[in-house]
């Protein structure tokens, strides 16, 4: 997909990332963006700031690290909440949250080389973004799991980048799995962060890398796949799926992903349950992806040997 002129390829289904530079001619001085409001005020900008350069900053505020915290990595030596501009999939100007991670020491000559994180699945419901996790939250255990692989990145010296992706924590419908929203998240991420630090903290050399859809196959992860796509494509979902799913689809921007499959929702119904008779699903999406045996979607993401080469496929990018 072509982002204004940016190419960003964004794997679903694997750990991928792919080198890019940010322009950065008008990126060299960080703006002085307005602290932003505490609370999820914070998430809720008048319309009026909506208007600007995507990945242009509407305000920030730091995040101190804490021993029972989820959003500020110990790695870091600063994590700032931020609230910048972005373009939904139809083109209008929207708001979208992330973090931004700094590591610790000196930055060297040209600043730190930045990872912009795309995180796995975690919801549709505002209360399941990244950004707003807390210990024993909805979707704290989904969101948790990873912390070890971009504190590992913090501690290697990258920065870290966490977008929460468009609807996830801000106003408006979260698109999921959808590759040109997602995208734009991860980019507009990267030209935010430079706007906010600047270039003699943050280089233009940054890769995007995402985490894949957690445990693929449960039925509340396979009705939100195909709520988002069947919405984004213009169709209603109520006309693709049998009517006891019809009935449920309303609880997907209520909840995250983890009450999604509960029995309560859609944990007894079986995933060929799902669609109507007749309903096609062929896909001609192309995916190239490393195996690591004997390691579930999970453990791929904690395990020392895929965190090893995750790291070496970063400094093979980036350098050191």
């Amino acid at each position: 997909m072509s982002l204004d002129s940016r190419t960003v390829r964004l794997s679903i289904l694997a750990i991928a990332a792919a080198a890019m530079l940010l322009p950065g001619a008008s990126l060299a001085q960080a703006q002085a963006p307005a602290k932003g409001p505490d609370g999820t005020a914070f998430y809720s900008p008048s319309a009026k700031l909506l208007k600007g350069t995507p990945g242009s900053v509407i305000w920030s505020r730091q995040i101190k690290y804490t021993a029972d915290g989820r959003v500020a990595p110990p790695s870091a030596s600063k994590t700032m909440l931020v609230l910048y501009r972005s373009r939904s999939t139809k083109g209008k100007a929207i708001a979208v949250s992330g973090t931004v991670d700094l590591p610790k020491g000196k930055a060297p000559k040209g600043g730190w080389k930045m990872v912009s994180f795309a995180h796995g699945t975690t919801g549709a419901a505002d209360v399941c973004a990244p950004s707003r996790t807390a210990a024993g939250g909805p979707a704290d255990g989904y969101i948790a799991y990873a912390s070890a692989s971009y504190d590992s990145w913090l501690k290697a010296g990258y920065a870290v980048l966490r977008t929460d992706y468009e609807g996830l924590g801000t106003p408006g419908r979260h698109p999921y799995l959808i590759g040109a929203s997602e995208g734009r998240g991860g980019v507009d991420i990267a030209l935010a962060a430079r706007n906010l630090f600047g270039s003699r903290l943050l280089s233009k050399a940054w890769v995007i890398g995402g985490l894949g859809d957690a445990f693929k196959g449960l039925t509340g992860l396979a009705t939100l796949i195909l709520y988002s796509a069947a919405q984004e494509a213009g169709v209603d979902p109520v006309t693709l799926v049998q009517p006891n799913i019809a009935a449920l689809l309303g609880q997907i921007e209520k909840v995250c992903t983890a009450q999604l499959g509960s029995k309560a929702i859609f944990g007894d119904i079986a995933p060929n349950a799902i669609l109507k008779p007749g309903i096609k699903t062929d896909s001609g999406n192309k995916v190239t992806y490393t195996k690591f045996d004997r390691l579930s979607h999970a453990t791929v993401v904690t395990d020392a040997a895929p965190q090893a080469a995750v790291l070496a496929f970063l400094r093979a990018q980036l350098g050191s």
